[in-house]
């Protein structure tokens, strides 16, 4: 990259929101394309993907682990964790349940799709590519992490319509919520 401007641009490529229409199978590139997103130890990425039909195996890759500052690779495995996340939040958009299952050992996170009429994507879903960019203000980052908390709380619409407030209701793009 020659400049910060191409930097900028290749930035926000990355972050754009690719189509989550699905028809019949699950688009595991997209899919895929949110789990990356996710946040992780150092921005490491830690983690190695199997991608079948209806599933996506998610490992951690060790050679990417930072013993310095993560002995027990306890950041490593939370990492893994939000990919899965995001990767269930973004299936949910396709109109699929995510099954979670682990290995015996903790250390293999298997994500089974199956298709249903009766889901749709999660508000927390449209938070995703806004997630960890280095053009929001701290300010910004304070008020969607209280908006996550309150979902998670069963505040949403309260902590939303603050979130609104301060950010001029442009948290997800087109408005808060």
């Amino acid at each position: 990259m020659s400049n910060t401007n191409e930097y900028d641009r290749l930035a926000h490529k990355i972050r754009q929101t690719p189509s989550v229409e699905s028809n019949g199978a699950p688009d595991t590139k997209t899919l895929l394309h949110y789990g990356i997103l996710a946040a992780s130890s150092h921005n490491t990425q830690p983690w190695k993907v199997v991608i079948d039909a209806n599933s996506i195996t998610l490992r951690p890759d060790f050679d990417r682990r930072c013993p310095v500052v993560d002995p027990d690779d306890a950041h490593l495995f939370k990492s893994l964790g939000c990919a899965a996340e995001n990767i269930v939040l973004a299936s949910q958009a396709q109109g699929y349940i995510a099954d979670l299952s682990m290995d015996r050992n903790g250390e293999e996170i298997r994500i089974a799709f199956e298709k249903s009429r009766s889901i749709s994507a999660s508000r927390l879903f449209s938070a995703i590519p806004f997630g960890g960019t280095p053009s929001r203000s701290l300010a910004e980052a304070v008020w969607v992490y209280l908006l996550y908390i309150g979902w998670l709380r069963g505040m949403g619409e309260r902590v939303g319509e603050r979130v609104g407030e301060r950010c001029g209701g442009k948290v997800w793009g087109k408005g808060v919520g």
